[in-house]
């Protein structure tokens, strides 16, 4: 291959890896957007509410105030698509990057792509800023008791022929009994088990929720999932109240 040739794959590499500036005409919600083109964008290193979810509208009105009609820069990471086929991107309106500035709000969830971590350091810093100064989904962490005390994530044997070998254990870390009802277990993606009403945690007491089927009873919760939840390579294990604020978190 001549130089002229290798010149030219190089610059159609570069053109590839470079931002491309679009407009947004809709938001979907705290991390979705269709641009001019008609292609929907996902933001990269987020994951927002879902529809019902609290923080859903908070956060959908948030990232409208930011990118609604605005010029935006797309910046791509290694994997430019997901399997719905949406662009992955990183989004910049001027010098707020956007992504960075929802999760500094406090209004969407940290999602670490395995593939897209440019900005995973810049994006941590972003949650710790909302966590320490108990922004929107922070508002109640560690308001109460109960901790994330051990994650088993990692099942005996294949996962998916031993979902309860994945489980989560929480920790009553006071003396005083306290009512779970419809508090949440959560992982990065939008997985989620809800406490039945009538849940409790005796004082000082350990509960287990396990993936998979069983009958619950003597502080032991099932999910009743049919495939495995927790990532072995890294996940996070939100504990969340019945207002959807994030009390404890637990992160590998």
């Amino acid at each position: 291959m001549n130089k002229r040739a290798i010149l030219f794959f190089i610059i159609l590499f570069l053109i590839s890896c470079s931002p491309r500036t679009v407009s947004v005409i809709k938001v979907i919600d705290g991390d979705t957007v269709i641009i001019s083109t008609g292609e929907k964008v996902r933001y990269i290193g987020i994951n927002a509410p879902e529809t019902g979810e609290p923080f859903y509208a908070e956060a959908k009105k948030e990232n409208g105030e930011l990118v609604l009609g605005k010029k935006i820069k797309l910046e791509f990471d290694r994997e430019e698509r997901d399997q719905y086929k949406r662009l992955l991107a990183y989004i910049f309106v001027g010098n707020i990057f956007v992504n960075y500035e929802l999760l500094r709000k406090g209004l969407v969830f940290l999602y670490r792509d395995k593939d897209n971590k440019r900005y995973r350091d810049l994006l941590l810093e972003a949650e710790r800023e909302a966590r320490d100064n108990r922004r929107g989904l922070w508002r109640n962490f560690h308001k109460y008791p109960v901790r994330i005390k051990r994650v088993n994530y990692n099942a005996e044997g294949k996962d998916e022929e031993n979902l309860n070998g994945e489980y989560v254990v929480l920790k009553n870390t006071s003396r005083e009994g306290m009512n779970l009802s419809n508090f949440r277990i959560k992982d990065e993606s939008h997985n989620v088990f809800i406490f039945p009403e009538g849940s409790y945690i005796d004082g000082e007491e350990e509960v287990v929720i396990y993936t998979g089927k069983g009958l619950t009873g003597n502080n032991r919760f099932y999910w009743n999932h049919g495939t495995p939840v927790w990532n072995n390579d890294h996940d996070t294990v939100y504990l969340i109240d019945a207002d959807g604020s994030i009390v404890d978190l637990y992160r590998y």
